[in-house]
C-alpha cells in the first residue's frame, strides 16, 4: 500500500522535527532511507516515478509516486507541497541519481529556506561532474587519470581520437543529459573496439538528441576485482572528516547500471586517500563525494 506523503507526519529528534525526502526509488534511494532510519529511527518520504520491488513494501519509507518528477517544475512543485504539509519541520531533500541532484541544485532558490538542499552550488557541481573538467582537476592535483579525448556532440560526431589505442571506453560527459535520451544499444559505459564503431555510437547518441560532451578514454584492462572506490565526507568548513577506501569485488553488469558497485571489501590506501582529500579540500567541496578508480596492472 502506498502511504499519502502529503499528510502531516513528524519525527521528533532533540526537540526538532526531521522530515527526510529522498528523490529516486532505486536501490540507492532505499539505501539513503535505510541510513536515516538506522541513524535516527525515522521514515523517509521517498519520491519516485513508479513503485518497484526495492521500495514497494518497505516499512521505513512513505512512498510518494510522481510519474513526472524527472521534470524540474513538477519535482519542485511536489517538494514544495511536502514542505507546506510540514510547517516548521526540518525538511531535507537528497537524491539518488545525478539528474535529480542537478534539479535540487539548479532550483535551490525555489526550495530554500523551506527545504534544506545539502549540496554544493551549480558552478562547483559542474566542475566535478564534467568528466573533462575532472581530468583537469586530476592533472592540477597530481592524480593519475586515463588519457581522455572529449567529443562535443553539439558540434557533430566527428572526433580526433589522437593517440588513443582501441579498444576504448566511451561514456557521456553529462549523466544528467544522457538520462533523457534513448537509443538502441544504450549503455552507461560503452567499450568500443574500432574507430568505425565509435563513429557509429556517436551518430546514434547524436540522433537521439544528446548535445553534450562524450568522453573517450584509454581502456584500463582488468575485471571487477581491479576496481577501487572511495567515499569521503567533508564538513561545512570543507575539511575531510572521513574517507572509506574499498576494493570492489563485484559490480553491476546490466547496461544501465554498469559501474555501480555490488560488493566492496573495505581496506586501506593511505596515499590515494590523502591525494583525493587534498583535491576535495582544495576546491572547497562540502558533503559527500565518491570516486571510482581502476589502477593499471602494474599498480595492483
Amino acid at each position: 500500500m502506498t502511504a499519502d506523503a502529503s499528510a502531516p507526519y513528524a519525527h521528533e529528534i532533540a526537540g526538532r522535527t526531521l522530515v527526510p525526502v529522498i528523490l529516486g526509488g532505486d536501490i540507492g534511494g532505499y539505501s539513503l532511507a535505510r541510513a536515516f532510519h538506522e541513524a535516527y529511527g525515522v521514515r523517509s518520504i521517498l519520491m519516485s516515478t513508479t513503485l518497484n520491488g526495492v521500495v514497494r513494501d518497505s516499512d521505513i519509507v512513505v512512498n510518494a509516486v510522481h510519474p513526472d518528477m524527472d521534470e524540474p517544475d513538477a519535482c519542485v512543485a511536489a517538494l514544495q507541497g511536502i514542505a507546506a504539509a510540514h510547517p516548521g519541520a526540518d525538511v531535507i531533500a537528497i537524491a539518488s541519481a545525478d539528474w535529480l541532484v542537478r534539479i535540487l541544485v539548479e532550483r535551490r532558490a525555489d526550495l530554500e529556506p523551506a527545504i534544506v538542499v545539502p549540496y554544493v552550488g551549480v558552478e562547483l557541481l559542474d566542475l566535478v561532474t564534467s568528466k573533462h573538467g575532472f581530468e583537469d582537476l586530476c592533472r592540477e592535483y597530481g592524480l593519475a587519470h586515463p588519457h581522455t579525448v572529449v567529443a562535443d556532440l553539439a558540434a557533430g560526431v566527428e572526433v580526433d581520437t589522437g593517440d588513443l589505442r582501441f579498444p576504448v571506453i566511451a561514456k557521456a560527459g553529462s549523466t544528467a543529459a544522457y538520462h533523457h535520451v534513448e537509443f538502441a544499444g544504450k549503455e552507461k559505459v560503452h567499450t568500443v573496439d574500432t574507430p568505425e564503431a565509435l563513429t557509429d555510437l556517436l551518430t546514434k547518441v547524436h540522433a537521439a538528441g544528446y548535445r553534450d560532451t562524450f568522453i573517450i578514454q584509454d581502456l584500463i584492462p582488468g575485471d571487477d576485482s581491479a576496481l577501487r572506490i572511495t567515499n569521503t565526507y567533508l564538513d561545512r568548513a570543507g575539511r575531510a572528516r572521513r574517507t572509506v577506501f574499498g576494493h570492489v569485488l563485484l559490480q553491476e553488469h546490466t547496461p544501465s547500471t554498469l559501474g555501480n558497485s555490488s560488493v566492496v571489501l573495505t581496506t586501506t590506501a593511505d596515499a590515494t586517500v590523502a591525494g583525493l582529500e587534498r583535491m576535495l579540500e582544495g576546491i572547497g567541496w562540502v558533503g559527500a563525494g565518491s570516486f571510482d578508480m581502476k589502477p593499471g596492472p602494474a599498480h595492483r
